[in-house]
């Protein structure tokens, strides 16, 4: 793992994890704008971005990585990825959210 990839990853129990803020791929329709919500790595824990998909507003979510799964859930081909929430879910995800980071996404799809 060169210098740079090493600078994305958290070290946990001697294993490397991906943050959620460093889950850029595919690189070619995602482009992450902001970590919304940043849950554990206990395995239950899930993190919520807002991000455009082909130049699109959308919310996106995936689960953290834990022990077993370094990558967490999704990824494609070794790497993390997020998977678009569909649009008749924003609203129940944004309701999740702190309020701060509600506001931040309710005017970032408005």
């Amino acid at each position: 793992m060169s210098r740079k990839s090493r600078q994305r990853v958290v070290v946990m129990k001697n294993k490397e994890f991906f943050r959620p803020q460093d889950v850029t791929t595919p690189k070619l329709q995602w482009k992450l704008i902001k970590v919304l919500h940043e849950g554990s790595n206990d395995g239950g824990g899930y993190s919520i971005a807002a991000g455009s998909w082909d130049d699109q507003s959308v919310i996106a979510m995936r689960w953290n990585p834990c022990e077993g799964r370094p990558l967490g859930n999704p990824q494609s081909r070794g790497l993390p990825t997020w998977f678009i929430v569909p649009e008749a879910l924003n609203k129940a995800i944004i309701s999740t959210l702190d309020p701060s980071a509600k506001t931040y996404a309710e005017n970032f799809l408005s």
